[in-house]
């Protein structure tokens, strides 16, 4: 499976601090999220590429 799409880095602290909060193993790698190794990355996918296994066609599909 592979995706194409934009990305953009959230720099707004109370989306970064929201977003940590729900993650579960956030303090494993940070310590919190003014953290400066912590960055917080929007994806927008707007194409999927899926190719099964021993075939040789790829299914594309437009987001």
């Amino acid at each position: 499976m592979r995706g194409t799409g934009l990305t953009k880095i959230i720099k707004d602290k109370k989306q970064k601090e929201k977003i940590a909060k729900h993650c579960d193993f956030f303090s494993e790698f940070w310590e919190s999220s003014d953290d400066p190794e912590y960055t917080l990355i929007e994806l927008s996918i707007n194409e999927i590429e899926y190719l099964k296994p021993n075939e040789i066609n790829v299914c594309k599909f437009k987001i």
